[in-house]
């Protein structure tokens, strides 16, 4: 596959997930990836988040990787250590 379909494709996926949010303002991120249960990691000045798909941030962007959600929290990676960290409670969540 060459170079430039590859950019393509990529530009499909990432289009794909824009479609699926519902705030506009996240292009403020410089990368979008789907988790799992409605959250994705978000990459932003080089440093990692988790939003909602509505794009709430539940995780402000500090982390050098994040792994996965599970059970209200958050495992990334920070200073070469591995972290579980409670996510914010979205306001879905909250009035719910």
């Amino acid at each position: 596959m060459t170079t430039c379909v590859a950019n393509q494709l990529e530009a499909k996926r990432e289009t794909v997930v824009f479609r699926n949010m519902v705030d506009a303002r996240l292009v403020k991120y410089d990368e979008i990836h789907e988790l799992q249960d409605g959250y994705f990691k978000v990459l932003k000045k080089g440093s990692w988040g988790v939003i909602t798909e509505s794009g709430e941030e539940v995780f402000p962007c500090s982390a050098s990787t994040i792994y996965y959600v599970e059970n209200g929290r958050v495992i990334c990676g920070m200073d070469d250590d591995v972290y579980s960290i409670e996510l914010k409670k979205a306001k879905k969540d909250l009035e719910g």
